[in-house]
C-alpha cells in the first residue's frame, strides 16, 4: 500500500491519461516498482523495503493531504523535497523511486498516445513486418542469382 502511495504521488499529473486510465497506469507502475524491488538483489531489496517503509510515513505525516486522490504530485512534492534534504541515502532513495515509477508509467500503454507516441507493441508489429518484407527481399536476391 505505502508503494502505491509513493508510486502516485512520485508521479506528475501529466500527460494527462483522464480518471480511471490515469489510476490504472498508475498502479501498473507501483506494481512494476514492486516487482523491481522483489526481483532486485538482496542488498538492493532490503534498504528499497525498508526506506520505502520510513519514505510512505514520511509522506503520511508531512502530505496528510496527498492520501486523498488527485493532485498527489504537487500535494507531497515539498515532503520528498525535504526527505531529499536528510542524508544522501534518503536522496538515492527517492532517487529510486522515482526512476523505477517513472520508467513504468511513460511506458505505459495508456500514457504513450497522451505523449504523442505509439506503445510498444504496435512498434513491435511495425518493426516485424518490416524485418519479414527484408528477409523475403532478400531470399528472392539469392533465389535469382
Amino acid at each position: 500500500m505505502l508503494t502505491d502511495l509513493i508510486t502516485d504521488c512520485l508521479i506528475p499529473d501529466w500527460p494527462l491519461p483522464e480518471g480511471e486510465a490515469r489510476t490504472a497506469a498508475v498502479l501498473r507502475a507501483a506494481d512494476f516498482v514492486k516487482f523491481a524491488r522483489k526481483s532486485a538483489p538482496f542488498y538492493i531489496s532490503f534498504p528499497m523495503q525498508v526506506g520505502g517503509l520510513v519514505l510512505g510515513c514520511w509522506v503520511i505525516l508531512l502530505a496528510p493531504r496527498a492520501l486523498k486522490r488527485g493532485g498527489r504530485y504537487n500535494k507531497a512534492a515539498k515532503a520528498f523535497e525535504i526527505f531529499e534534504k536528510i542524508l544522501p541515502p534518503c536522496r538515492a532513495m527517492v532517487r529510486l523511486y522515482r526512476s523505477t515509477a517513472f520508467l513504468a508509467y511513460f511506458g505505459d500503454e495508456a500514457v504513450l498516445p497522451a505523449l504523442g507516441a505509439e506503445a510498444g507493441t504496435q512498434r513491435q508489429q511495425k518493426f516485424r513486418a518490416i524485418r519479414a518484407a527484408l528477409s523475403d527481399e532478400k531470399g528472392e536476391r539469392r533465389a535469382g542469382t
